[in-house]
Parts: structure tokens; C-alpha cells; sequence
């Protein structure tokens, strides 16, 4: 199977003659049955969409967010309570079902999506491409690739926002397109922007504390320490 790629301009209005227009007859197998025949250009046509997420028509088996959470099964309400249930004929018209799989029944405008089982993140879009969101590098920090919502370091301090000089003046100006494509903004959320080599940091809200690496995060394990909480 050839390797996903990025950067393309793909053009989710593209359809196989093989399959209906609005593809909600297809099932995942159908489509990995018709991934498996087709041409690389084809399968790119088909998947992504100009936003480099997965196209409204994904009818695939793709489950995981665009920052690499994993997607909550739609029968399921935990961790995130919906109304989006395959029980209503009009959503699963729309491909959704008992399976976790990137869809869209509700016609978000960026392309398919999922309910995340990371209690602090109800929803994200599904990209071509997900990247890292959690776990650890063999520095025993975060990934430099992370782009989730973590924002403590490995001592436990919180981490300053980037658009912010206070405590600690810095040259990283989230507005340079160079800083932003490494997710760089106005937020808090660890990073790596200038490519240091033991994973994701930020500067620190501690006056004597410049920078640190950022501490691992785990949502699964936040996951079952609130079904135990709740007695699920």
C-alpha cells in the first residue's frame, strides 16, 4: 500500500464510477475493497479533501482524529454524551453505525469527524495524516510531532502562552507562517517549534523556570480513572 502524503490539493468532488454519488450504500468493507484496486491518484481523490481532511463521502476504517485521538464508538455516550446515534435512520444513512469510524452525518464543512475518547476533547476532525497526541519518546517526553492540547511540563509547571512575553521574552512570533506550521498560536499547548532534540516544550508561566520538555499525557488513562469515578 503506497504511503500517505500531504501537500497535494486534492479534490473531494472527484467520484469513482464504480460508487453512487452521495456513497451512503457503501460500507467500510465496500471501500477498502475498491481502496485495494485503486491507483494512488484515485485513492487521494476519494479520501482527502482541500483541507487535508477525510472527505463527507469517507466511507472507510479510519478511526483516529487529526491530532491521533481515537474515536468513540457512535452507539457509545462515554465519554461524550450525543444525539448522533446509528439507531436514527437518518444518521446512519450518513455511514455511521456500531463502529468508530471517521464520518460526517451531521454535514460539519471541513469533511468527516468523530466524538474522541479523551474526556477533554469532545470532537475533532479526521485528517488524511493524524499525528501524534500523547504517549511518549524515547526521551520520555512528549513528541516533536504533537499537536494536541497538553500544556504541563515534566516538573509539573504550566506552560505560557506563545503570543505572550511574560514571564519569558522569546523571538518565537506566532504570527511568522514559519512558527504557525509548527502549531504555534495563541494558546498554551506544548510544541516544538524550533525542532529541539528530545520531543515537544514550552516556556513555562514560572519567572525562574525559562523552558522545559513537556510530561507525557495519557487521556486513556484519564478515561478510566473517570469511568471508575463514575462507577461505569
Amino acid at each position: 500500500m503506497f504511503a500517505i502524503a500531504t501537500g497535494k490539493p486534492w479534490n473531494y468532488e472527484y467520484h469513482d464510477p464504480d460508487f453512487s454519488d452521495d456513497w451512503s450504500d457503501k460500507s467500510a468493507e465496500d471501500w477498502n475493497d475498491w481502496k485495494a484496486d485503486a491507483s494512488e491518484e484515485e485513492y487521494y481523490e476519494h479520501i482527502c479533501n482541500e483541507h487535508g481532511i477525510l472527505s463527507n463521502a469517507y466511507r472507510g476504517d479510519i478511526a483516529i482524529t487529526q491530532t491521533g485521538l481515537e474515536c468513540q464508538y457512535w452507539n457509545d455516550q462515554f465519554p461524550q454524551g450525543h444525539g448522533l446515534t446509528p439507531e436514527k435512520e437518518s444518521y446512519a444513512n450518513k455511514g455511521i453505525g456500531y463502529h468508530n469510524y471517521c464520518r460526517n452525518p451531521d454535514d460539519e464543512p471541513n469533511g468527516s469527524w468523530c466524538y474522541t475518547l479523551d474526556p477533554k476533547v469532545r470532537w475533532e476532525y479526521c485528517a488524511c495524516e493524524p499525528r501524534h497526541t500523547g504517549g511518549c519518546n524515547e526521551a520520555g517526553h512528549l513528541y516533536s510531532e504533537y499537536v494536541g492540547k497538553h500544556s504541563v511540563t515534566t516538573s509539573g509547571k504550566t506552560c505560557q502562552k506563545w503570543s505572550s512575553k511574560e514571564p519569558h521574552g522569546h523571538g518565537i512570533d506566532v504570527e511568522k507562517p514559519l512558527y504557525a506550521k509548527q502549531g504555534v498560536g495563541d494558546h498554551n499547548y506544548c510544541r516544538n517549534p524550533d525542532d529541539e532534540p528530545e520531543g515537544a516544550w514550552c516556556f513555562t508561566t514560572d519567572p525562574n523556570t525559562r523552558m522545559e520538555y513537556c510530561a507525557c499525557y495519557d487521556y486513556k488513562h484519564e478515561l478510566e480513572e473517570l469511568r471508575d469515578t463514575m462507577n461505569l
